[in-house]
């Protein structure tokens, strides 16, 4: 989520920028856990889900059932999203042809359900496609998710010696970071808070 040259401006001009992505991805990964939302770059989903025939009103399918959905991420703390594509098909093995929505002017998103107004979804098992991008462009992640990622990965660059319970190698290197748990209470305080953001207390 943070470009190179904002990585060595921040933590060290002269550092490998191999050594702080090491660095970077483990702090993402592990702030992905614990708020949880997808913070890494731009990418592709797909879901198949169950048309549920609705008769009237805003027929809606849930998306991400049983997990956190990335479209969450579009509501909630912004990011690039956007539905690319939404197919359905009459049963399982025939070919998809696309609903023609296109844009999407029917279409809402409301947290994790895709809203169609004024039209049922097509009644069915597993007979809907939606296909769709989330995730952020280098350096416009939110502003205090970014700041806390730059300055973690700087504590851990400084104290890289720390042992570690995960690891990565690089350029034939062994380059160990301990998963976040050995960061000054200062900064543990700050990921509380992104918590108790993300959550609305």
């Amino acid at each position: 989520m943070i470009s190179d040259a904002t990585l060595l401006a921040w933590v060290d001009p002269s550092a490998s920028v191999a050594t702080l992505r090491i660095f970077e991805r483990g702090v993402v990964r592990d702030l992905e856990g614990w708020i949880p939302r997808y913070l890494g770059p731009v990418k592709t989903h797909t879901e198949i889900l169950s048309g549920p025939g609705a008769a009237r009103g805003r027929a809606l399918l849930s998306l991400g059932e049983g997990r956190p959905s990335p479209l969450v991420l579009q509501e909630e703390i912004g990011g690039v999203g956007a539905l690319l594509a939404v197919r359905c098909r009459s049963s399982e093995g025939d070919a998809w042809i696309d609903l023609d929505e296109a844009p999407w002017d029917s279409l809402e998103v409301d947290g994790r359900r895709l809203i169609r107004l004024g039209e049922a979804w097509p009644p069915g098992h597993r007979n809907l496609q939606v296909q769709y991008s989330f995730g952020f462009d280098e350096d416009q992640g939110p502003e205090d998710v970014t700041a806390y990622v730059l300055e973690a990965v700087r504590t851990l660059y400084q104290r890289r010696q720390l042992e570690g319970v995960s690891s990565e190698a690089i350029d034939g290197h062994r380059i160990v970071y301990d998963g976040l748990n050995a960061l000054p209470q200062a900064l543990v305080e700050v990921r509380n808070n992104l918590k108790r953001s993300a959550f609305g207390g």
